[in-house]
């Protein structure tokens, strides 16, 4: 029997461009992969702008075109915005463009660590996983970096949470940063990883982690080799 290998679905160097996976990801945006609290809130982040927008300024807005046109306009513009500022922006340009790298390992170690002060702020944060190259020791130059956000039980700290995962997401752009983040509930959704990942853990404030990985110690990053 002839076995025929898969094509690598991110783009590799000296390889061509993949810009049909800019356009998938930009119609689904890991929507069927969220947890159910990220999920939520997404959707109430996709609709309440076009809400405001029907019921407030769209009687402004120039009618060369019908209601229909102008409402499809606007939930694609809504739809980018969201796809740039409150998804994993530079993790997809990396899996579609393969002259781009990450901003490097001094860089991406003070951006972890950064982001682990900043987080540990927040009583509705319980836990903040490392996964992919940086635990299976493959790190590169072209890695993104594979977190899981968890959050502490409850309506407002899933609320709460979310709006510190767009934060955080906002400031990757600016950054630079491939972050492949998403909020999790709980264990549940953490067991969607490889099962040849065990976690690094930046923080780990919560019984359910515990007992999932009993071995798992937090620690601070310095190096991602």
């Amino acid at each position: 029997m002839t076995s025929t290998k898969q094509k690598p679905r991110k783009a590799t160097k000296g390889g061509p461009a993949k810009l049909l996976n800019l356009l998938r990801n930009w119609a689904h945006q890991g929507f069927f992969y969220l947890d159910k609290t990220e999920r939520f809130w997404r959707i109430i982040f996709e609709i309440s702008p076009l809400i405001f927008i029907l019921f407030t300024i769209q009687d402004q807005l120039p009618y060369v075109f019908s209601i229909y046109i102008r409402i499809t306009i606007i939930i694609i513009i809504i739809h980018t915005l969201n796809w740039v500022f409150n998804n994993n922006w530079w993790a997809c340009l990396l899996f579609a463009f393969p002259r781009l790298t990450n901003p490097g390992e001094i860089e991406t170690v003070h951006y972890l660590n950064s982001m682990t002060t900043r987080l540990k702020r927040h009583s509705s944060i319980s836990g903040l996983l490392v996964f992919g190259s940086v635990v299976r020791g493959k790190w590169h130059d072209r890695s993104d970096l594979d977190l899981r956000l968890v959050r502490h039980p409850g309506i407002l700290n899933g609320m709460a949470a979310y709006l510190i995962l767009v934060r955080e997401r906002i400031i990757a752009v600016f950054n630079k940063q491939p972050l492949d983040i998403y909020l999790a509930d709980g264990i549940f959704f953490l067991q969607k990883m490889r099962d040849d990942e065990y976690p690094l853990f930046l923080i780990k404030d919560d019984l359910r982690l515990d007992v999932a990985y009993p071995e798992g110690k937090e620690v601070g990053i310095k190096s991602l080799r």
